[in-house]
């Protein structure tokens, strides 16, 4: 449905769930649970803890958003709809939610995980937490969301660095205190010789530095120490090198470039970086968390068990559980057939599958019977454009229901990207089709795909400059050769139209 990367911040999809959650089932007790939902602005917190605990994390999980917007004011901070939050009590119930391997000795057991997805973000997070930094896990992957959304690519160590420095924190109860110090990173600096800088901005995601699978590794830590400096210390702040060197990267796309660019002389930075290690109390800061509403004025409900399973099972269909899902999904319409959200993930699960029949079916009944949200009417009519139906009735059904969408939601990229293509079909529409591209590429900046395709529609329109500009930046920082190959097809069209117009000036 979307185009966002999980490559970097999504965690591997879940292999085989356990058989009774495939089924559908709760473990029989005396007191079934009772499951409810609060709704803050940003997140939906599910849990069977009591909504007491439930809009407390909410809270929590708002002023977490609130003191990263404050720390870096020009980022934009909000996905394309709330997150959804799913509270366990212990380790036993946080088993039902994650695969059979949780059980393996040499499994990593975090207190809670960030699963981002194109069509929705989920955390799954235990109510117990253990260890120093239980949420440290969460924080950081909340925190490559949030860059994804400011960046369509940013260099491996600003990508990690970013993401240690807002993941290294803890929420109070009126501030946030960010930029906490890492014990672990320090103790890898102090036990192993410092990369120099030349060879951090150097680092791509295959070099032997960088290895995603070890956080503790000399890359993260001095990564992490870096941004912290370049944030922190009090003559990098003042002098903006952070932001200098984002708008050097932004321009030319090459990080050694922008390195020297923005901090001169690295051998230079190299000392200083030694110098700021050793201090004997690095810098944090407190963030006040400025709230949008108070924890009690968050609408609270408690959800049916047809409502659980839907959940469950959206969840596995979106971590390509596929089947799994399905089958739960099918339980939910059989307690409840007038369940809206049942047949919307339904549509979902079909689109997967590219079953776009069963789809239309499925996200119009969806639509029938008054479902609150978007994605219906987004599946709707993406389907109807999958399913190649072309006829003048389907495109104005699908340019309906796509428009329907995004009004229901302004900020949902793939609907933008659809209904570019579908304008674009129509030639008394080129200013619409580029206005709805640019708007999916300004939502969603990380998708190489929505920029290909708004240089597509610039340089058909022969709006070339601005195609150019666009191909050339791709091009510079593309991550696969089939994007350097859409880059460089654009750049010819723009040749071929530059010799087309020399011919007819002869």
């Amino acid at each position: 449905m979307g185009a966002r990367p999980t490559s970097i911040f999504r965690f591997p999809a879940f292999i085989a769930l356990c058989a009774l959650l495939a089924a559908g089932r709760t473990p029989a007790s005396e007191h079934p649970e009772v499951w409810s939902e609060v709704r803050s602005p940003h997140f939906i917190v599910v849990g069977d803890a009591g909504d007491k605990k439930e809009r407390h994390i909410a809270q929590q999980f708002e002023q977490l958003r609130a003191a990263f917007h404050s720390s870096f004011p020009a980022f934009r901070v909000d996905l394309g709809q709330p997150i959804v939050i799913i509270t366990v009590k212990n380790e036993e119930q946080m088993k039902e939610w994650l695969p059979p391997d949780w059980a393996a000795k040499s499994y990593l057991h975090p207190s809670g995980v960030y699963i981002s997805t194109p069509e929705r973000d989920f955390v799954v997070f235990r109510m117990d937490p253990a260890g120093e930094d239980p949420y440290h896990t969460l924080c950081h992957e909340y925190a490559h969301a949030l860059l994804h959304l400011n960046f369509r690519v940013l260099p491996p160590w600003l990508n990690e660095g970013l993401a240690e420095y807002l993941g290294n924190c803890s929420v109070g109860e009126k501030e946030v205190r960010v930029g906490q110090i890492d014990r672990n990173h320090l103790r890898t600096l102090a036990e192993n010789q410092l990369l120099p800088l030349a060879e951090l901005f150097h680092a791509q995601q295959d070099s032997v530095y960088y290895n995603e699978e070890n956080h503790a590794s000399l890359f993260y830590a001095e990564s992490w120490v870096f941004v912290h400096y370049l944030v922190l210390d009090p003559q990098a702040s003042a002098q903006k090198l952070l932001v200098k060197f984002l708008a050097a990267w932004q321009e030319s796309g090459d990080q050694v470039e922008a390195a020297k660019k923005a901090f001169g002389d690295t051998e230079r930075l190299d000392l200083l970086m030694r110098t700021y290690i050793r201090q004997p109390n690095l810098s944090i800061t407190q963030v006040p968390a400025v709230l949008e509403s108070t924890a009690d004025a968050y609408p609270e409900r408690n959800l049916s068990p047809a409502e659980m399973l839907v959940l469950r099972g959206d969840f596995y269909i979106r971590l390509e559980q596929s089947q799994q899902g399905r089958d739960i999904l099918a339980q939910a319409s059989q307690m409840e057939p007038t369940l809206a959200a049942a047949h919307e993930a339904m549509g979902f699960y079909y689109y997967q599958q590219k079953n776009y029949d069963a789809a239309i079916k499925e996200a119009g009944e969806a639509i029938r019977l008054h479902g609150p949200g978007f994605q219906a009417y987004f599946l709707y009519g993406a389907s109807l454009l999958e399913n190649h139906s072309f006829s003048p009735e389907s495109l104005q059904a699908a340019q309906d229901s796509l428009e329907e969408a995004v009004r229901r939601n302004p900020a949902y990229a793939p609907a933008y990207f659809r209904l570019s293509l579908l304008y674009a079909q129509n030639q008394k529409k080129p200013t619409e089709a580029i206005a709805a591209a640019r708007r999916a590429t300004e939502l969603e900046p990380g998708s190489t795909s929505y920029v290909l395709n708004l240089g597509d529609l610039l340089v058909s329109n022969f709006r070339d400059s601005e195609a150019r500009v666009l191909a050339e930046n791709v091009l510079r920082t593309a991550r696969t050769p089939l994007e350097q190959k859409s880059a460089r097809e654009i750049l010819i069209r723009i040749h071929e139209h530059e010799l087309q117009g020399k011919a007819k000036s002869q």
